[in-house]
């Protein structure tokens, strides 16, 4: 019985990450979501996540901080793809925390490399992900 309510938790997990990552190109575009309605719903259940997971902000810090720095053109972008092989190394070192972290900002920083908006909106997409995580328990 224990083993079925896992297998549960783990599928409503899922279908989070999945509806995320659905909503994610429309989040990080404002012309497609000029309100923000899918990007705060995207930056609330991914903090969300984050915290029921047990990430603390140090776990995702440097990464962050790479990221505010970030301008668009070719450095960009590589400094972009240089952030995925990082959240790589730390999603397997941080494995039972970070797994899903890692499968929602691959898809982001894919989706950030399309334009210099969506780069400025992926940069407030993981400082709303870090403020909703602080105000769900998340730890520092």
């Amino acid at each position: 019985m224990a083993g079925k309510n896992k297998n549960k938790g783990q599928s409503n997990t899922y279908i989070r990450v999945e509806e995320i990552k659905k909503r994610l190109p429309s989040a990080l575009n404002k012309n497609k979501d000029p309100k923000g309605d899918d990007f705060f719903y995207c930056a609330e259940e991914t903090g969300k996540l984050l915290a029921d997971n047990e990430v603390s902000v140090t776990q995702i810090r440097k990464i962050f901080n790479e990221t505010k720095k970030i301008k668009y053109g070719n450095e960009g972008i590589y400094r972009l793809r240089m952030l995925k092989a990082i959240i790589a190394y730390t999603a397997k070192r941080f494995e039972k925390q970070m797994k899903e972290f890692k499968e929602i900002f691959s898809k982001a920083i894919d989706i950030a490399e399309d334009g210099e908006e969506n780069l400025e909106r992926f940069k407030d997409f993981f400082e709303a992900v870090i403020a909703y995580h602080r105000a769900y328990g998340g730890k520092e």
